[in-house]
């Protein structure tokens, strides 16, 4: 059985995977399929992250924001479906908003979110955050995949750095900085018998359209994401994807018998996911509840507005507009139907609550 690594990117937007900025994941990328057009669920940690494990929109995983919700386990994770195929399944967390209480640590064999023991993380801006630097964490990687000696494994590395607060305030030195350690990571991988999968779960906003951070609008700057699949599977890549398809594509790469007949999801190795445009949706219920629908090359936006896919600019030729309006406002309203039922936290420590609100949360 091959082996599967996960990498994901907290807040990294698709822009910043350059020579310039990123040199080692871009040279990664030269190995790799490396989709331009692949969007989130939903520009928020959790709920992102939960959408690719189980392969599920947010309206049926019952999580929309972080803190607020956590993942019930309604259906099986990648990490369950690979420990049941014997699979030693090992998580590196490098935030508090994917602790265990969250959910995500089904399947895992060891969910590493300890942060040194006593959960505290380096002094950022005169405040102590629960998270590791990307040093620290490829290093936790390096150590485990050491030890590993026989048997697949499975596991998912998590990297935060490029979430705010950015050191010395600047957004681009914080990619810069994590892709350093992730080429250390990337060097030491036996990439012979090895999938590698790198996607952030969103991106960021950098005061474009009014936006600072993420989770409050549905522009390509937070919901647009890399996506880079090593060895290539020489896919349609003009096509529009969302992070629910990683996970069938996974479970055919891997020649599992198990499949997601049921998921949101679309292997891009199926016919169906190599040759057909579908509606792509998403969410951010953070602030101003948004939906979005995406379909071939339009973005329609649950405050009625139609936009160019490919530069967020507004659609104001060439559409019957009303029509558009109407069918795509359908369609949200039908996702919103078929949602099922939240599953909220309980309580939550204090402590956990203030991290949460100085990282922009609740």
């Amino acid at each position: 059985m091959k082996n599967l690594i996960i990498i994901t990117l907290d807040t990294f937007r698709k822009d910043r995977l350059t020579r310039q900025i990123t040199p080692n994941l871009w040279a990664f990328s030269k190995a790799c399929d490396n989709f331009p057009n692949v969007f989130t669920t939903c520009p928020i940690t959790l709920p992102a992250h939960v959408s690719l494990f189980a392969g599920y929109y947010p309206n049926r995983t019952g999580v929309h924001k972080n803190g607020c919700h956590f993942y019930d386990g309604r259906y099986p994770t990648l990490a369950e479906v690979l420990q049941d195929k014997n699979y030693y399944t090992h998580a590196i967390i490098s935030s508090i908003v994917l602790e265990k209480q969250f959910g995500l640590d089904r399947g895992f064999t060891i969910y590493d979110d300890d942060f040194g023991g006593k959960k505290r993380g380096k002094k950022w801006f005169g405040k102590r955050f629960w998270t590791r630097r990307a040093k620290e964490t490829t290093n936790l990687a390096l150590e485990a995949m050491k030890k590993h000696k026989k048997g697949s494994f499975f596991y998912w590395i998590h990297y935060f750095d490029c979430h705010s607060p950015y050191h010395k305030n600047n957004y681009n030195r914080e990619c810069k900085y994590m892709d350093l350690h992730i080429g250390n990571l990337l060097s030491a991988i036996d990439l012979k018998n090895t999938i590698v999968i790198i996607v952030a779960d969103h991106g960021e906003g950098l005061g474009e359209h009014g936006e600072i951070h993420h989770g409050t609008k549905l522009y390509n700057t937070t919901t647009r994401i890399p996506l880079l699949i090593y060895p290539k599977i020489n896919v349609n890549e003009s096509l529009n994807y969302s992070i629910i398809d990683i996970l069938p594509t996974i479970f055919d790469l891997l020649e599992l018998k198990q499949r997601c007949p049921l998921c949101d999801g679309v292997s891009l190795l199926s016919k169906y996911g190599r040759s057909c445009d579908r509606h792509l949706f998403m969410e951010t219920l953070r602030e101003d509840h948004l939906y979005a629908c995406i379909f071939v090359d339009t973005k329609y936006v649950s405050d009625g507005k139609i936009y160019l896919l490919k530069d967020d600019i507004l659609a104001v030729s060439g559409l019957d507009y009303k029509y558009v309006v109407s069918e795509r406002q359908g369609q949200i309203d039908e996702y919103i139907e078929d949602s099922c039922p939240d599953s909220n936290v309980g309580d939550i420590e204090p402590e956990v609550k203030e991290q949460l609100k100085h990282l922009g949360y609740m």
